[in-house]
């Protein structure tokens, strides 16, 4: 279970890079900045990214083992 887990984690991390990394040339360039905003706006990717990161906060947390 701890490998799905870290499996999971690592794949809500890359998609949380992929997501940032796409708002943030969405803004730097201007032809693909309109493309972007017609369909969605540049803040709503970025909260899609905090989500995405969070996920991944709490898979790594629920597959720590309790210490007892």
């Amino acid at each position: 279970m701890s490998r799905f887990n870290r499996a999971i984690s690592l794949v809500f991390w890359v998609l949380g890079l992929l997501i940032t990394a796409a708002a943030v040339i969405a803004r730097i360039l201007r032809p693909i900045r309109s493309i972007v905003e017609d369909r969605v706006e540049v803040r709503s990717l970025l909260w899609l990214a905090a989500v995405c990161f969070l996920a991944t906060i709490a898979t790594w947390a629920v597959a720590r083992p309790a210490k007892e």
